[in-house]
């Protein structure tokens, strides 16, 4: 019996596991892309500046 709950809890902590990397993973890649707008958004307004100048 004890092996069994040792091998559960083992699947257990590996789930727990890839389910934190995945999180981590779409999150630093959502903050990412959210700082690739921005520096779009930054860069569209800097070239309208220019222009209006």
């Amino acid at each position: 019996m004890t092996t069994i709950n040792l091998k559960k809890s083992k699947a257990g902590l590996f789930y727990l596991l890839i389910i934190s990397i995945s999180v981590l993973m779409t999150v630093s890649i959502w903050f990412w892309y959210a700082g690739k707008i921005d520096g779009i958004e930054n860069e569209v307004k800097t070239n309208q500046q220019s222009n209006l100048r």
